[in-house]
């Protein structure tokens, strides 16, 4: 399986068992992380990472880059963006839909607001991304 992980996966790992479930099954079954080939994906995991409560996280993000990082353009087409940023999407983001929209699966795990019903129904139409909650997404990993 291919994942794009939004940063509030990373987050919400520092406190929460099932996003670091999630983070620990990807690894386990060697499960392909997708970053830009631009860095901007690389950066806000990164940031991710500062301060306290990171060390596993750190580990975690060492196997991705080391072993499982897929990387695919983050840049997003013209006609996407304007339609995201008529629908005040974060443009964040957008490296991480841009991806997304080049993998295989087309898996987004994203819990941020900004991931509105009318931007998943969106991306759901026109790109053929679902947006999963880490939930869903463990589910997956079965």
């Amino acid at each position: 399986m291919q994942w794009t992980l939004d940063t509030c996966v990373l987050y919400r790992a520092k406190d929460d068992l099932d996003a670091m479930d999630l983070l620990l099954r990807v690894r386990r079954n060697r499960d392909k992380v997708c970053l830009d080939h631009e860095g901007c994906i690389k950066r806000q995991y990164e940031n991710c990472l500062r301060g306290p409560r990171s060390e596993l996280l750190r580990k975690w993000f060492k196997v991705v880059v080391d072993k499982l990082a897929i990387f695919r353009s983050g840049k997003l087409d013209r006609r996407h963006g304007q339609a995201l940023d008529g629908l005040e999407f974060d443009r964040d983001d957008w490296p991480f839909v841009a991806v997304c929209g080049r993998t295989e699966s087309r898996k987004l795990v994203s819990e941020d607001s900004d991931y509105s019903a009318q931007v998943t129904d969106y991306l759901a139409q026109a790109m053929g991304i679902s947006v999963l909650a880490v939930e869903d997404a463990v589910k997956l990993c079965d």
